[in-house]
């Protein structure tokens, strides 16, 4: 019977509830992660996040404060450039959406599995709840992440035993 612990990554990448959205996206981004656990100062899970749920904060706040989004996100963030009182404004928009704390984003109700689960719940959860990667939890603490990526790469390593080099 395969294990989640045959398939997940036991080198985890986390993020403290108290990190500001703009460490929490360098952490994201230079561990090229699309998401990761979040945990208290006891290290106890207390969330996941996401680049989703980061983007969304951004278009949220600069949507909500009056500053165009006419094309894109992408538009708003990269290629507008403000002038007179809209100037003050968008870069204090983006400092305010960099230092909003990540439990103000993230996701509490985590789905998580067991190191000793069979693979296919973990499967079942990653294809119900359309997610990329959970958490792996054993007595409250995180052991491991096991993703859709993990599993793609252990199925195609057995693909590959059969072939002829």
């Amino acid at each position: 019977m395969a294990l989640v612990q045959d398939f997940m990554s036991t080198d985890v990448i986390v993020l403290s509830e108290d990190m500001t959205l703009q460490e929490a996206t360098k952490v994201l981004l230079s561990n090229s992660v699309s998401g990761a656990p979040v945990v208290d100062r006891d290290n106890n899970l207390t969330g996941f996040v996401t680049e989703r749920d980061i983007i969304s904060k951004i278009k949220e706040n600069f949507a909500s404060s009056g500053l165009p989004l006419h094309l894109s996100l992408f538009d708003a963030v990269f290629l507008y450039e403000p002038t007179g009182s809209d100037a003050g404004k968008f870069e204090a928009e983006a400092k305010k959406i960099g230092e909003t704390p990540v439990k103000d984003v993230m996701w509490k109700k985590v789905i998580t599995v067991k190191s000793d689960d069979n693979i296919e719940v973990a499967l079942h959860y990653l294809s119900k709840y359309r997610i990329n990667r959970m958490p792996v939890v054993d007595d409250g603490k995180i052991v491991g992440v096991i993703s859709r990526k993990d599993v793609l790469d252990s199925i195609f390593k057995i693909m590959q035993k059969d072939e002829p080099e």
